[in-house]
């Protein structure tokens, strides 16, 4: 057991320190598209636009990954800590709904909200306007033409519980178990389309459980997903003791 746990450090290191090696070159790719469209825009043509616009979104998707994998890291190491506080839900649904038009709109996805626009939730914002995100971009990306997601919030005394629903392509019940593990992918060509990596789902994980949370899926293969995140909430006295 000791060798295996040897190898799987070294493998939690060199994931953190590629990672950390990729940012500066993946800034200076970033600075120098930004450099180009300042000053050469004017003068592409068609094809060099649409070679642009390629090279800045797999930019985007590779700092992604890059970010995910040092925050994995980070999570590993006991590095993160929560700060929390009270905040409004509300305005937060809809900065992630306003995120994820665009490609929405390219599918022609609908959103519908089901909450009291007065929600207040305790807890580390950053992290779970993250792990919102998580589960909102995966209900589009995994989403078919014409489908629907909604987002349901609901508050009582102790706990909060927010439903993110959609109408996509679901998940087999025999990978539903797996679904929170790191790198996991229910099916590696689907997550390829999809530019999936199997590691958002343990990254919104860790964020529920570091809360003292539940995160749980009912899924049915080509009929959509329903995740259902429950977070403890205390009294505004306990929050301030």
């Amino acid at each position: 057991m000791v060798p295996i746990a040897n190898a799987f450090k070294r493998q939690k290191e060199f994931v953190a320190d590629a990672s950390h090696e990729l940012r500066t070159p993946l800034s200076i790719l970033q600075s120098s598209i930004e450099v180009i469209e300042s000053e050469e825009k004017g003068k592409l043509g068609e094809f060099s636009l649409q070679v642009l616009d390629d090279m800045k979104d797999e930019l985007k998707r590779m700092t992604k990954l890059t970010n995910d994998l040092l925050w994995l890291a980070r999570s590993d190491s006991n590095a993160i800590t929560l700060t929390k506080e009270w905040f409004p839900l509300f305005p937060v649904v809809n900065e992630l709904i306003r995120k994820c038009r665009p490609l929405a709109e390219q599918k022609q996805i609908r959103f519908t909200v089901h909450m009291q626009e007065d929600i207040m939730v305790y807890g580390d914002k950053e992290r779970i306007i993250q792990l919102m995100f998580i589960l909102l971009d995966n209900s589009v990306k995994y989403n078919n033409e014409n489908g629907q997601v909604s987002i349901k919030v609901e508050r009582n005394r102790k706990n909060v519980m927010i439903e993110i629903k959609d109408t996509g392509i679901g998940i087999p019940i025999e990978h539903q178990k797996y679904i929170f593990e790191r790198f996991y992918r229910v099916d590696p060509s689907r997550s390829q389309r999809q530019q999936g990596y199997g590691i958002g789902l343990s990254i919104a994980k860790w964020i529920v459980d570091a809360h003292g949370g539940t995160i749980n899926v009912q899924s049915e293969e080509k009929r959509g997903s329903r995740f259902i995140v429950t977070l403890p909430q205390p009294t505004i006295i306990e929050s301030e003791g």
